[in-house]
C-alpha cells in the first residue's frame, strides 16, 4: 500500500496529523538551530532579555476572552450540520468582538509600556514587537477557523513557513552585522511574522466559506450568545494556562538574572519543542471530538478517549526520559555557552508529565464546553501561581521554581478532568 493510500486510509484526522508531524519535525530542527546562533549573537544577557520580550506576545494572541475557542467549536459543528449562514453570522459577532478587544489591548498596551519595568526600560523594541501583533489580533480568528475546519495541518505548515523565513533572516543578518544589534533583530522577527500572519488570513478565508462582513454590518450592536458565555470561561482558562506554562522567562528574569534566564529558556524551550507534537495530536482530536459529539458517535468518543489516554501515558514517560540526554544534547547544542545538568531538568519533566495527562482529559471538557470545573481551578491557580513561585526563589530552589509550582497546580486538574471526560463520553448518555 502507498503511502498516499495509508494517509487516506486513516482519514482527515491521519492526514492533518502526518502532514502536521512532517512539518513541525522540520519546525523544530529550525527552532534547535537559531537557538546558539542567537545566543552567538547577542550574548547570553541580551538574549535573555530577547526571550523575556517576546514571551510577552502570548498575551497578546490570548486577549481573545475566550470568544475564539467558541468560535472554534461553532466553526467544527458547521461541518455537520451545514448552516452557513448561522457561520457567518458566529463570525460577525466573533469579529466584533476581536476588534473591540483591539482597542482595549491598545489602551492596556500603552499603560503598560511607561509602567512595567522591563517594557519601560525598552520601549522602542516593544514598540517594535508588539504593535505589528497588536494590529494581527482581530484577524487571528483565522486560526481558529482552519483549527476548526479540521485543517490543523495548515497551521503547522505555516509554522514551518514562519520558522524558514526567521531562519533566513537570521543567517543574513548575523553574516552583514558582527556584533549584536537586539533593534534589528527585533525588525525582522515583525516582519517575518507580519508576512506569515497575512498567509494565514489568506489560507482561512479561501479555504472556509466564511463571507467576510461589510464595515456597515461591523458597526451594528454585536449579540451576546452562548458562544460569548463560553469565550468567558475558555478566557479564565487561558490567563492560568498562560501564568502555568508560559511565563517562566519573565518570573526568572525578574527575580534573578539574565543569563539565568537564558539558561531557563534553553531547558524550557527543549520540553516545549517536545510538547508542541502532543499539542498538536490535542488540537487534531479537539475537532474530531466536537464533530464525534455534533453526531452523536459515543461509542466513537470512549475509544477516542482510551486512545488518546493511551498516548498522553506515552508522552508522559517520555519527558522523564528527557532529563537523561538533555545535559548533553544541550551541551552540544549551544556549543558549551549553556551547561545544564539532570537535576535542573527533573521539574520541567515533572511538570510536563502532568500536563501531558490532564491535557487528554481537558480537550474532552474543552469540546463539550463543559469547562467551569477547570474555571474554578484556574482562578486558584491565577491567585497561587506568583506567590507559590515568590516563595520558592526566595528559598533558593533556582530555575526550578516555575515547572515544579505549575506542576503541582496542575494535579486537582489532572484528576477532575479525567473524571469527567469518562462522565462525557459514556455511550448512551443523557444530556442534561
Amino acid at each position: 500500500m502507498s503511502v498516499k493510500n495509508r494517509i487516506e486510509k486513516l482519514g482527515r484526522a491521519g492526514k492533518s496529523l502526518s502532514i502536521s508531524f512532517i512539518s513541525q519535525i522540520v519546525t523544530s530542527v529550525i527552532s534547535l538551530v537559531m537557538v546558539p546562533l542567537l545566543i552567538q549573537y547577542l550574548n547570553k544577557d541580551m538574549y535573555g532579555l530577547w526571550v523575556t520580550l517576546i514571551s510577552l506576545v502570548s498575551w497578546i494572541l490570548a486577549s481573545d476572552f475566550g470568544i475564539g475557542y467558541g468560535f472554534r467549536n461553532r466553526v467544527t459543528e458547521f461541518l455537520a450540520d451545514q448552516d452557513k449562514e448561522k457561520l457567518n453570522g458566529y463570525f460577525k459577532n466573533t469579529f466584533q468582538y476581536y476588534l473591540i478587544i483591539t482597542v482595549a489591548i491598545t489602551i492596556f498596551f500603552v499603560y503598560t509600556l511607561f509602567n512595567n519595568p522591563i517594557l519601560s526600560n525598552y520601549k522602542t523594541l516593544s514598540l517594535i514587537i508588539y504593535i505589528p501583533y497588536i494590529i494581527y489580533f482581530p484577524f487571528s480568528v483565522s486560526n481558529q477557523v482552519l483549527q476548526g475546519l479540521r485543517f490543523v495541518h495548515y497551521t503547522a505548515i505555516i509554522n514551518l513557513l514562519r520558522a524558514v523565513l526567521w531562519a533566513a533572516f537570521v543567517f543574513v543578518i548575523i553574516n552583514m552585522d558582527d556584533e549584536g544589534n537586539l533593534r534589528h533583530i527585533a525588525i525582522g522577527y515583525s516582519v517575518v511574522n507580519s508576512i506569515v500572519n497575512g498567509v494565514c488570513v489568506y489560507i482561512a478565508f479561501t479555504k472556509s466559506t466564511i463571507e467576510v462582513p461589510s464595515i456597515k454590518e461591523l458597526w451594528t450592536k454585536p449579540v451576546i450568545d452562548s458562544t460569548l458565555v463560553t469565550g468567558a470561561k475558555f478566557f479564565v482558562l487561558q490567563i492560568s494556562t498562560l501564568l502555568l506554562f508560559s511565563m517562566g522567562n519573565y518570573y526568572v528574569y525578574s527575580n534573578l538574572t539574565p543569563t539565568d534566564t537564558a539558561h531557563y529558556d534553553t531547558i524550557n524551550k527543549m520540553y516545549n519543542l517536545y510538547m508542541t507534537f502532543f499539542n498538536m495530536i490535542i488540537s487534531v482530536f479537539w475537532s474530531e471530538i466536537v464533530f464525534q459529539k455534533t453526531t452523536g458517535n459515543f461509542v466513537k468518543l470512549r475509544q477516542t478517549y482510551k486512545r488518546l489516554l493511551l498516548i498522553s501515558l506515552f508522552v508522559s514517560s517520555g519527558a522523564f526520559a528527557i532529563m537523561f540526554v538533555a545535559p548533553f544534547f544541550i551541551s552540544i547544542w549551544t556549543n558549551n555557552r549553556i551547561t545544564i545538568n539532570m537535576q535542573d531538568c527533573l521539574p520541567f519533566s515533572f511538570m510536563v508529565s502532568i500536563q501531558s495527562i490532564a491535557y487528554a482529559g481537558a480537550v474532552f471538557m474543552n469540546a463539550f464546553e463543559r469547562v467551569m470545573p477547570q474555571v474554578i481551578l484556574a482562578i486558584l491557580n491565577i491567585m497561587l501561581i506568583y506567590p507559590l513561585i515568590k516563595l520558592g526563589f526566595n528559598h533558593n530552589t533556582g530555575l526550578g521554581t516555575v515547572p515544579l509550582v505549575s506542576g503541582i497546580l496542575s494535579i486537582p486538574a489532572l484528576i477532575i478532568c479525567h473524571r469527567m471526560a469518562l462522565h462525557l463520553t459514556r455511550p448512551n448518555r443523557v444530556e442534561a
